[in-house]
């Protein structure tokens, strides 16, 4: 199994026993349009994140390494890929090169966000934004295609909550709440569809966020019923493999 997406997709994998399934590769925190489009030369060389993983996901943002680490997962023996959209929220950052970084919370008051005062914002959701992302989107689907990949990766669809389980709206973050995410959301997605990619659909489900997550709470931080039902899908489509895999941990 590996991941390209964001904790969605990641703590799904808190239900099921750790024997049972291998993630060989976890791509967080990176774009699809940054997908080798390599900003590494705007990057400070000497700045670190405190976090390992934050560090090594932004590094690997400003390289551009998205496809390479499919590929090499791919020669490991992957038979899943899941893929979620959520870590597109923030939008991206494209300098007059035509290289791009992807817009992430941790870079925000680092020297990081000082890098890209030189580029161009491009926001979630906006035309330009989307037109840059559908076109890498068939790209993607080219590369995965000509890697007899293409029918491995399944597209979580899963609305962001509005309210917590406990009937409590969850206010906006950096100008995004549920309902308008959702609402920018839908092309992106339709998209996919329109390309053949196999989609986990959770539209009709009756998501709400836990106030009490692991990891805060966030729209997009869902109650327990949430996760089940994803992996009661990824089973049904045959994206859950009865045997695990082999490789390792790769974050």
């Amino acid at each position: 199994m590996l991941i390209y997406g964001s904790c969605v997709s990641r703590d799904m994998f808190e239900l099921l026993s750790p024997d049972s399934y291998t993630i060989v590769r976890y791509i967080a925190r990176q774009s699809l349009i940054s997908m080798s489009r390599s900003a590494i030369s705007h990057r400070p060389q000497n700045f670190r994140l405190k976090s390992p993983f934050q560090d090594m996901m932004s590094h690997e943002d400003w390289l551009g390494t998205a496809w390479w680490r499919i590929d090499q997962a791919r020669r490991l023996g992957i038979d899943t890929i899941l893929w979620d959209l959520f870590d597109e929220r923030f939008g991206v950052y494209r300098f007059p090169e035509e290289e791009v970084v992807t817009r992430s919370i941790d870079m925000m008051g680092t020297p990081l966000e000082d890098a890209v005062q030189d580029a161009k914002f491009i926001r979630f959701g906006s035309d330009e934004h989307f037109s840059l992302w559908s076109w890498s989107a068939q790209v993607f689907k080219n590369r995965l295609v000509g890697s007899h990949l293409f029918s491995s990766i399944v597209v979580l669809r899963v609305p962001w909550a509005s309210y917590t389980d406990g009937g409590q709206k969850i206010p906006s973050g950096m100008g995004l709440d549920a309902d308008k995410a959702n609402v920018l959301y839908d092309r992106y997605y339709d998209f996919l569809e329109s390309l053949g990619f196999s989609i986990i659909d959770l539209s009709d489900f009756p998501v709400r966020a836990e106030p009490l997550h692991q990891w805060g709470l966030a729209p997009f931080h869902y109650t327990l019923d949430v996760y089940q039902e994803i992996v009661r899908q990824l089973h049904l489509h045959g994206f859950l493999p009865n045997t695990p895999l082999e490789g390792r941990y790769g974050i």
